[in-house]
């Protein structure tokens, strides 16, 4: 069973700071990853030659020539013991600690918040070639607003929280997580009434409620009662 509950966080000046500064630079970060991919789709629909299999980085160049398509000449196929092919998640996530090297200041963002922010890139692929969903397109200020972490990173201690590279701040703690419920993952949202945490849990001992598709529904059995706004009242 899993539920999703939303707390209203109470950061200092100093962290508000730093937060508004993560979202900046994931905004920037997923722009260029998005536009990285749209340079290997574009070479998948017209295959260039080359002697690189990364022109920009001029990455290892197999014996022969190889594409420069990043999805299909990743790795190294001809030596032993390596990945003949990576997906492009996992080459994108291999890039982040040369990222760290030329760009310092993103060793301030967590770890995880980076790769979930990739995987956020990677859902959005997988939803355009497996869902029919639209292609990816550029992400503006206005619509990038949150970003998560992965299981096991964040600590609640009653009306305290500790968000990884940010440190513990103060949330409304409205409703309590129940007793046996594990913390799945975190996403803090910021909202025009201020910074929110949505807080996913699970408990895999308690049996996901059953449901019932429209057709397996009987009319005959079904009874409903509109009493109105005046007799609710009254």
């Amino acid at each position: 069973m899993q539920y999703g509950y939303v707390y209203k966080l109470c950061p200092s000046l100093e962290q508000v700071t730093t937060m508004n500064q993560w979202l900046n630079m994931l905004l920037a970060q997923y722009n260029y990853l998005l536009r990285d991919r749209n340079e290997s789709y574009e070479q998948v629909k017209a295959p260039k030659m080359g002697e690189y299999c990364n022109l920009q980085t001029k990455g290892s160049a197999c014996p022969l020539t190889c594409s420069v398509n990043k999805s299909t000449s990743v790795g190294y196929p001809w030596k032993k013991g390596k990945n003949p092919k990576r997906n492009p998640y996992e080459v994108q996530s291999s890039s982040l600690p040369t990222l760290k090297k030329e760009r310092p200041w993103y060793k301030g963002i967590h770890s995880t918040v980076l790769q979930q922010m990739l995987r956020q890139l990677d859902r959005a692929f997988s939803k355009f070639f497996k869902e029919g969903a639209g292609y990816p397109k550029p992400k503006r200020r206005s619509r990038f607003r949150s970003f998560k972490y992965a299981p096991k990173q964040v600590k609640i201690k009653g009306h305290h929280i500790y968000l990884p590279g940010i440190g513990w701040m103060q949330f409304y703690n409205s409703r309590p997580i129940p007793c046996g419920f594990q913390i799945k993952s975190v996403t803090v949202r910021r909202k025009a009434k201020g910074w929110f945490v949505s807080v996913q849990i699970e408990d895999k001992s308690v049996p996901v409620a059953p449901t019932k598709t429209k057709d397996e529904i009987n009319p005959d059995r079904v009874k409903g009662c509109d009493l109105g706004i005046k007799k609710l009242i009254s």
